[in-house]
This record gives C-alpha cells, sequence and structure tokens, in this order.
C-alpha cells in the first residue's frame, strides 16, 4: 500500500493537514487506515484534540468532524 500523511502537532491538538494515497489500493480504505494511524499516535502522544484542516471533504464529517469559524482581520495603511 502507497500512501503519505502530512500532519502538525502542537500544545495538546492534532492537526491533519493533507494525505494522499495510490488510488489503486482505494479498495483497502488506506486513506481511513492513515488518519486512524494518525489519531491514535496524536493521542499516545498528548493531544487532546485532533482537528482536520483545509476544507469540509466528506470524509472528515464521517470521523466527527465539526465546522468552526473562521475569523480573519486585514489591516491596511491608508497613505
Amino acid at each position: 500500500m502507497t500512501g503519505a500523511y502530512y500532519g502538525l502537532a502542537a500544545k495538546g491538538r492534532a492537526y491533519a493537514y493533507i494525505g494522499g494515497f495510490d488510488p489503486a489500493f482505494a479498495h483497502e480504505s488506506p486513506g481511513t487506515t492513515l488518519i486512524a494511524h494518525a489519531m491514535a499516535q496524536a493521542h499516545e502522544e498528548g493531544a487532546r484534540r485532533f482537528e482536520f484542516l483545509r476544507g469540509g471533504e466528506d470524509y472528515k464529517y464521517a470521523w466527527g468532524a465539526q465546522d468552526e469559524p473562521v475569523f480573519r482581520r486585514i489591516w491596511e495603511r491608508n497613505a
């Protein structure tokens, strides 16, 4: 099985940034395996929260993800 997962962790939280796998192995659910392993590892390392980043794909909601508001502030310089 060929797959990759890239995540981050800090201050008791684990963040799933991006992952992927060879579509030829989709029938073996490598994405599910990667996420499950990432969650277990994060828990083992003390993460109290696991967060998915980058979009609202259906598989994230299947894991229990919930949308949270994102705020942004833009500072502009007046000339």
